[in-house]
């Protein structure tokens, strides 16, 4: 157990929480169905980097390529809220305890889990963890560097919406989810070396760099998986390119 140097409770953050995450993360690996006939295209997660000095340790976390029918879509995603619910209120106590945020005490564990579960799905809720984050950033919480990460992820939510007015109607979700994701990953990448604190370990810049060939690949993917109403099954061939080009890109210093 770190030591932040204060008496209030501490739930155990750099066990269950991450544990937990992970594992609604490969449960479900935000495949979702989205409209197109009775198909499921796959979405990639991929990585999400995180360096959180309030916890001194790496919060990466991924997920695979896992492919789920409608159905049980549904199903996973409310065990997904319930699992991510766990976890937040791991990484919200500690960020409490650390004495980032001004309350004297954690709340209880179910009004916790209840209140991150509907921040985390409700239209704008990802938009609080941003301004927590830029607020942290800017040298009042060492925790606000995971929030903002957190918030800017988040936003890959309001991606109905803009692909509707790109793409003129055509659903094309996962092309623009897969440029949110290039954008969070080479931003953090670039950003934090330049003036947010000490730098992300080159190991984990790294793996920042594969994570948006990933999500390149995604945007490629994607329309070639629906095009013009038709099926095209180059998925997996775009999928290998995406890998192989994080394996050449230009390393962070």
């Amino acid at each position: 157990m770190i030591q932040s140097g204060h008496d209030a409770p501490v739930v155990g953050a750099e066990g269950v929480g991450v544990w937990v995450w992970l594992f609604a993360v490969l449960l479900k690996a935000h495949c979702r169905a989205v409209c197109l006939g009775s198909w499921s295209f796959l979405d990639l997660h991929g990585f999400a980097v995180v360096w959180d000095y309030s916890l001194s340790r790496a919060f990466v976390v991924f997920g695979g390529f896992l492919l789920v029918v409608y159905p049980l879509s549904s199903l996973l995603f409310l065990a997904e809220s319930f699992l991510f619910g766990g976890f937040t209120y791991c990484f919200l106590s500690r960020l409490l305890a650390s004495g980032c945020v001004c309350f004297s005490s954690v709340p209880p564990a179910g009004v916790g889990f209840g209140v991150v579960a509907w921040v985390r799905y409700a239209w704008g809720g990802w938009f609080l963890f941003c301004l927590l984050g830029l607020w942290g950033v800017s040298g009042r919480c060492d925790g606000g560097r995971a929030l903002l990460a957190f918030g800017l992820r988040g936003f890959a939510g309001v991606r109905v919406l803009v692909a509707w007015v790109l793409a003129g109607g055509v659903r094309l979700t996962g092309g623009v989810l897969a440029v949110v994701r290039v954008g969070v990953a080479w931003g953090v990448g670039f950003l934090e070396p330049r003036g947010l604190g000490a730098p992300l370990p080159r190991g984990l810049l790294r793996v920042g760099s594969l994570w948006g060939a990933l999500a390149a690949g995604g945007f490629v993917s994607v329309l070639c998986v629906r095009v013009g109403g038709r099926t095209v099954g180059w998925a997996p061939l775009c999928g290998a390119v995406a890998l192989g080009c994080g394996c050449v890109l230009p390393r962070f210093p």
